[in-house]
């Protein structure tokens, strides 16, 4: 799951035909629906980075993936997808961390 925080609201949004991706072999199960996710979340974060041309960068909707998994937070960042943790999330500590 990923989200867009937008002035304290939390959007949930699902592109599954453009986003499917198959379980490889010797992938687990969570480990496939991590990439899943992570796709999800680049596709999205492209697709609203081509329609904020016109809006200044500080006012930009950011993608956001929420995880509590190290692995799958570094992979997000290998990605270029800002994440953060859960526990960010119920502290409203909302620094975004981009690698």
């Amino acid at each position: 799951m990923f989200c867009n925080i937008v002035q304290s609201e939390i959007l949930y949004l699902f592109i599954p035909r453009d986003t499917y991706v198959e379980r490889q072999p010797k992938e687990t199960a969570n480990d496939r629906n991590d990439r899943a996710i992570r796709v999800a979340a680049k596709w999205y974060k492209k697709h609203l980075e081509i329609n904020q041309d016109d809006v200044e960068l500080n006012e930009r909707v950011q993608v956001v993936l929420l995880t509590n998994d190290r692995d799958n937070a570094e992979k997000a960042r290998e990605d270029g997808i800002n994440t953060f943790t859960s526990r960010k999330l119920v502290t409203k500590d909302l620094t975004i961390y981009s690698y």
